[in-house]
């Protein structure tokens, strides 16, 4: 029952839920800034990830069909460390290792990869020091939430899935902490952050190509994507 709970907040609100170990909280997706950076005491977060899936060329997306998550994940542990005798070095460092994701459609069911595991685990890597007051310490955990191998059972798939993630890491004590579930809705559109502009001579940049953002492209950026310079 907690798990369609979040799908029906999920699917009225778009924004993330995370009901999660106190210790360790995923915040949210981030925005990035106009320069494309990814600030991990920002409070500006993508309400609405979105994925191209078409199956552009790899003059365009080299890299394949992929979508990569910067997450603001706060830590509450408190610090512990004491610079007198008896001395002891800081145990509540964390340092974050990997995340368990599992991709799901709107009616809660786990999506289909055609033979891929499903959920899956993917890692990732950021240290956070303990908080110094009640609002804890942040950092950003980079994810390569959706892998090329599994874009690629998206590719022309409209619609929306969920997208359910927990990150677990280690203190510098050695205690292993996971976050509670962070759960997210993404929009999947084929061909639907990019635009052709025949006037333009290069492609104008976005942080990541085919997700988020749309991008405007010229007539030389892929002589098969149909964008044909005007006579």
């Amino acid at each position: 029952m907690r798990r369609f709970a979040l799908l029906a907040s999920a699917l009225a609100l778009s924004i993330g839920c995370a009901p999660s170990n106190p210790a360790l909280v995923i915040d949210g997706v981030l925005a990035p800034t106009d320069d494309c950076i990814f600030d991990g005491t920002s409070l500006v977060f993508s309400l609405s990830p979105t994925l191209d899936t078409r199956a552009y060329t790899p003059a365009l997306r080299p890299a394949g069909i992929r979508y990569l998550a910067a997450l603001r994940v706060t830590s509450r542990l408190i610090p512990l460390f004491n610079d007198r005798y008896p001395l002891r070095a800081e145990p509540n460092v964390l340092t974050l290792q990997y995340a368990d994701v599992e991709i799901l459609q709107v009616d809660g069911t786990a999506f289909d990869f055609g033979g891929l595991p499903n959920p899956y685990r993917i890692s990732t890597a950021a240290t956070i020091p303990p908080g110094t007051s009640s609002a804890g310490a942040s950092g950003v955990a980079g994810l390569e939430i959706i892998p090329p191998l599994y874009g690629l059972s998206l590719t022309e798939v409209p619609g929306r899935i969920l997208v359910s993630v927990r990150i677990t890491g280690t203190t510098s004590g050695g205690a292993t902490i996971t976050s509670g579930e962070y759960l997210f809705p993404m929009d999947l559109c084929p061909g639907c952050l990019v635009a052709c502009d025949p006037e333009l001579t290069t492609s104008t940049a976005v942080c990541l190509f085919g997700q988020d953002r749309t991008a405007i492209i010229g007539p030389n950026a892929d002589p098969d994507d149909g964008c044909i310079a005007a006579p």
